[in-house]
């Protein structure tokens, strides 16, 4: 029951309802928290292993923190909630292997749980802006992934190629992913925490504008994808061409025009992609209008505004039939349209981006309440978008 809550939990803040998720999050550490109180013994707590969902409980709930710039919440959370819990199934439940030597300079024990909560605190320095100290801990984590699940590194095939990360062998992947699947325990297979962790090194990257570090370390996670399952129409690797296309776009100038072209290409191979997997895109999908997001947000910084009006319509049109216009979900699909017409240059196209911003903040103020921490940066959206309208008073 408590799996089913933090995917349910999951799920909703994939589709923008944060104040639902915090509800479900809040349930399953309460469950917990509870539990450990009434089985109390002797002052002393128990612990049992599926107080790991109330560790990943608070993980959604750091994330929706430092999403909204609270970032001392968030830490806290990780911290002072999580990491406590962490330490002790740690304690309780990790198996040593018999010449295993523990460091006694690290704080938690090497095992996938004690990476999971590390890689969640990149992504904490990440979004705080501390992009230099997210690379190290993310390539220390490689390193410490690749010696703990005894993998083989791998040199660069040339030296152009070389990383400032290790990459590893992938001989057995193939056998190890058909024996797991077989099991329907696939999260069991080593190279997929890699490649998690290749792919959040490659999203560090891009923030900070290595654009060859960031697409070498795409490159692995997707290396490991095919090599996995022997065929590229996966979701994952649209996500690989989806971060393909930001540090390609983030590298755009006059003098690299050529970074435009193949931010377009990636944006479009993603498309490609989740367009394959679920059978075309005249069907409402999630993933295929986040794909054209990407595709119309190319468009609008090559000048095609028109084009890009289509495709960006033709998505908002597919999140609304999917869950409706005042939905929180269409936020996002709403936003793009007000980078579309403030790049036009009739005056009533322009005043459609105070419009747009208005309805964004009708919804979230109905649908998260109006005091609600969701709302702030819908409440800076409207009031920039007057700016540029010269709507000061307003603003």
């Amino acid at each position: 029951m408590l799996r089913a809550q933090v995917l349910v939990a999951k799920c909703l803040n994939k589709i923008k309802d944060f104040a639902k998720a915090e509800q479900v999050c809040e349930d399953v550490e309460s469950f917990v928290e509870e539990y450990a109180s009434e089985n109390e013994v002797e002052g002393k707590q128990p612990c049992e292993k599926f107080f790991k969902f109330s560790v990943k409980a608070k993980y959604i709930r750091a994330k929706n923190m430092w999403n909204v710039m609270e970032f001392k919440k968030a830490k806290e959370i990780l911290e002072d909630e999580a990491k406590p819990i962490l330490k002790s199934l740690i304690d309780r439940y990790h198996i040593r292997e018999e010449d295993e030597i523990q460091d006694l300079t690290k704080d938690l024990v090497d095992n996938r749980y004690s990476f999971e909560y590390r890689k969640k605190y990149a992504l904490y320095l990440k979004k705080f802006a501390f992009y230099m100290q997210s690379a190290e801990i993310l390539t220390t984590i490689l390193q410490e992934e690749i010696a703990f699940y005894k993998l083989t590194p791998q040199a660069a095939a040339a030296a152009d190629e070389e990383g400032p990360f290790k990459t590893v062998s992938l001989e057995g992947l193939k056998e190890a992913v058909k024996k797991e699947e077989s099991l329907k325990h696939i999260k069991a297979v080593p190279w997929f925490h890699l490649r998690a962790t290749y792919y959040q090194l490659g999203k560090v990257y891009v923030f900070q504008l290595k654009v060859k570090e960031a697409l070498q370390a795409l490159k692995i996670a997707e290396d490991i994808t095919y090599e996995a399952y022997g065929f590229e129409e996966h979701l994952y690797v649209s996500n690989i061409k989806k971060l393909e296309k930001e540090a390609h776009f983030k590298a755009y100038s006059q003098r690299n025009k050529q970074a435009l072209e193949d931010a377009a290409s990636a944006a479009d191979h993603s498309l490609r992609i989740l367009t394959k997997v679920f059978g075309g895109d005249d069907k409402p999908n999630y993933l295929v209008a986040k794909a054209l997001l990407n595709v119309g947000d190319v468009l609008i910084q090559k000048k095609s505004i028109d084009e890009a009006e289509k495709v960006l319509i033709r998505a908002q049109a597919m999140i609304g039939s999917i869950f409706s216009d005042n939905h929180p979900c269409i936020i996002d699909f709403n936003s793009n349209l007000i980078e579309l017409y403030s790049n036009k240059t009739e005056e009533p196209e322009k005043a459609k981006t105070v419009q747009i911003a208005e309805k964004n903040l009708a919804i979230a103020r109905n649908y998260y309440g109006a005091d609600s921490i969701f709302v702030v940066k819908h409440e800076l959206a409207c009031a920039s978008n007057k700016i540029g309208q010269l709507m000061i008073t307003e603003a």
